[in-house]
């Protein structure tokens, strides 16, 4: 697992503000899909939601990508 890798397992997971659980839930609340890859060549952000959503959806994107909380403690080290 390289760093890309190991950046789109935990971007997710948290914000200074929210954490993966607040996340989770406020994007399932807007019925919406959030997530993040990594490949040799890219690295990648992805949001789907109705058009009505997205600018909320946006900024939950940009916090996580200016705030992420990186919480390394809570990797399964063993898989990794």
């Amino acid at each position: 697992m390289g760093l890309s890798n190991l950046m789109a397992t935990v971007i997710t997971k948290g914000t200074k503000r929210r954490s993966a659980l607040d996340i989770a839930e406020f994007v399932e609340s807007l019925g919406a899909n959030l997530g993040a890859d990594a490949a040799s060549d890219y690295w990648a952000l992805s949001l789907k939601t109705v058009t009505a959503d997205f600018p909320v959806i946006l900024d939950l994107a940009a916090e996580i990508l200016r705030y992420p909380r990186f919480d390394v403690g809570k990797l399964n080290w063993k898989n990794a």
